[in-house]
């Protein structure tokens, strides 16, 4: 595991994920910190979709969904620039 990834525990009961640690990441020129405990349920992606693009638990799309829905909720950036880190992420 590279040191820098989030540690997640799955809460058995909802289908969400907590950070066991702080997490901190630099993404085009932002400098986020996402505080331990943070939970989040992984990407949006509809069930239908799935099969065409990913799982929302597949680990390719786990950390952007987690920089993406904390920078949503926190309103450290505009949704726009979210929405930039969340595709730079994905890449």
């Amino acid at each position: 595991m590279i040191e820098n990834q989030p540690r997640l525990y799955p809460n058995p009961r909802m289908k969400e994920y907590t950070l066991l640690r702080d997490f901190r990441i630099e993404v085009l020129g932002e400098s986020i910190c996402i505080p331990q405990y943070y939970s989040y349920d992984g990407a949006t992606i509809p069930t239908i979709a799935w099969a065409i693009i990913t799982s929302p638990f597949d680990p390719s799309v786990m950390l952007p969904a987690l920089c993406h829905d904390y920078l949503y909720l926190n309103h450290q950036v505009d949704k726009k620039t979210a929405d930039k880190i969340f595709h730079q992420l994905l890449l």
